[in-house]
């Protein structure tokens, strides 16, 4: 009878650990989840950018800098002001809309846990996202599908992989994302954001301060079917003075 009750007690002793290891694991990225959750509604209401073109060495050969001011409207859309260089956001509104997909995005199709880990005091996060590419405007996942192999029928980690750093208060502070991107043609894109948390109308929102779009994508020259040009760039961008604006589509 001894036996048994002792063998019921290291069993629950067991069970109790292995709950908590589960929860310590995954309990970072739960509320990192609510807290991008709760901030699909926030728009930032200034977006400062610099944009800097590259040659095939990796030499800076022309520089641009614009800021777009964004308010609601009273539509389903964000009215924007420009100013500056055309060229910064012509770039970025090929790639996405401003707002920053993370695997906590509720149109994301699927991800899966490669790897945790602690790193400087924070909890790291891998991922292999499957996602439509109609998430970077903020739409449902249709068109495009990245990041899923159909013949193995699994994730193909070469398209969509992302970091993400949580810190002891379970907020996201920094993530890395590569993607490879069918449109524009053949692009190829590294995206590394900083996260903040700000006060709007007395709520805490979790959102993008910083973020740093790299990458290389090839168009075909006219109609020519050999001759391809190759545009390489890095753009900075800070967002500032965001809103609350329920009615923006997602």
């Amino acid at each position: 009878m001894k036996k048994k009750i002792l063998f019921t007690l290291l069993m629950c002793i067991a069970l109790s650990v292995s709950l908590f290891a589960s929860t310590s694991s995954f309990g970072p990225a739960f509320y990192a989840d609510e807290a991008i959750d709760a901030s699909t509604d926030l728009v930032p209401g200034t977006r400062d950018a610099s944009l800097t073109l590259y040659d095939m060495n990796g030499n800076a050969v022309n520089e641009y800098s614009a800021s777009a001011v964004q308010g609601a409207s009273n539509t389903a859309m964000v009215k924007r002001a420009l100013s500056g260089d055309r060229e910064v956001f012509a770039l970025l509104d090929s790639l996405y809309d401003g707002y920053v997909v993370t695997p906590y995005y509720d149109s994301i199709l699927d991800f899966d846990v490669t790897d945790t880990y602690e790193e400087d005091g924070m909890s790291v996060y891998e991922y292999d996202v499957k996602l439509g590419e109609d998430v970077f405007y903020r739409e449902s996942s249709d068109g495009n599908i990245l990041g899923w192999d159909e013949d193995e029928n699994d994730f193909d980690s070469d398209e969509v992989h992302v970091k993400v750093y949580i810190d002891k208060d379970s907020r996201l502070v920094r993530q890395e994302m590569t993607v490879e991107r069918k449109v524009p043609e053949a692009v190829t894109i590294t995206q590394n954001a900083d996260f903040m948390t700000v006060t709007v109308d007395g709520e805490e929102y979790t959102v993008p301060s910083a973020v740093t779009t790299e990458g290389c994508f090839y168009m075909k020259a006219g109609g020519s079917n050999d001759v391809y040009d190759i545009v390489n760039f890095s753009v900075s961008e800070t967002m500032s003075d965001y809103f609350v604006f329920d009615n923006y589509r997602k």
